[in-house]
């Protein structure tokens, strides 16, 4: 099952200012896919049921075990309050990041 996390492996612009750089997934580094799509954008318009145009940009990779495994690794070293924990975590992500995208 696809499960995106948002600002690690999906993203969501302005519909007339589509991102100019490439946008790459925080936990494995893969350049998202832009899709733009007709949706509600907020609780007021959902209710008032408008419709507005915004550009969502995704991991081609989510729903992978391995994928998900360093989507937790990236919250993980966000939520903790420790920087020595916080470096721990995150050269165990750059090691797990090598394996994922086969660069062992």
């Amino acid at each position: 099952m696809k499960c995106y996390t948002s600002g690690i492996d999906i993203f969501s612009s302005d519909p007339k200012k589509p991102a100019k750089t490439d946008i790459r997934c925080r936990a494995c580094g893969a350049l998202l896919t832009g899709e733009k799509h007709n949706r509600y954008g907020s609780w007021a318009s959902a209710m008032a049921k408008v419709k507005s145009w915004a550009w969502d940009y995704y991991c081609p990779h989510v729903g992978k075990k391995d994928h998900e495994h360093l989507v937790d690794l990236v919250k993980e070293a966000e939520d903790t309050v420790s920087k020595k924990v916080r470096a721990l975590i995150e050269s165990e992500l750059k090691e797990e990041r090598r394996k994922f995208n086969g660069q062992v």
